[in-house]
């Protein structure tokens, strides 16, 4: 089974300001245990979400990348109410010489060496301990304080959102210069 999402070798995809809510179940139930994205050529994942809920046993992840992998001003969120999370949950399966990046993003609820197959471009919050990203502004093994509430956008209409409470490490932390303050 193929993903929802899938770039070819040549292919490009740009996902911006695009809200994946509590796609597991459904998503495994489609596709299979392939995920949300396979990526074969250039994907940029840019001012977006992705809340996971129910993951079943046997899911591989979200994102599958054997090309070029962008990831800028993002939210990724895992949940798993009262159910054991497969072990481990991994964001991204990287294969073959795939490049993968992240910048000022946020990630809770994932576990396992995931991110070893990425290069953080710098202040990204990532709850899991396993991942030892050290560029600038990085925060590694800390509580993601992710949080689902509704906000307003640019265009002035009300979404929900995954955001940063007010206690989280995040709050304050991103690189100005990638995420300006009126990104949402």
């Amino acid at each position: 089974p193929r993903p929802v999402l899938f770039a070819h070798e040549s292919g490009r995809i740009d996902i911006s300001l695009v809200s994946f809510i509590d796609t597991g179940t459904t998503i495994v139930n489609a596709v299979g245990p392939g995920g949300l994205l396979e990526n074969h050529g250039i994907v940029n994942f840019t001012n977006s979400q992705l809340r996971l809920k129910d993951i079943p046993q046997g899911w591989v992840a979200p994102f599958v990348n054997a090309g070029e992998l962008n990831v800028l001003n993002s939210s990724f969120l895992m949940l798993n109410a009262g159910a054991a999370l497969p072990s481990p949950t991994h964001l991204l399966y990287t294969k073959d010489a795939a490049e993968t990046t992240f910048a000022n993003s946020v990630i809770g609820g994932f576990s396992g060496a995931w991110c070893a197959s990425a290069t953080s471009l710098g202040h990204n919050l990532v709850d899991a301990g396993s991942c030892e990203w050290t560029a600038a502004g990085d925060l590694t093994g800390t509580p993601s304080g992710l949080v689902w509430r509704p906000v307003k956008s640019t265009w002035w209409f009300i979404t929900d959102a995954l955001v940063p409470s007010a206690a989280s490490a995040a709050v304050d932390s991103a690189d100005p210069v990638l995420c300006p303050e009126d990104s949402l």
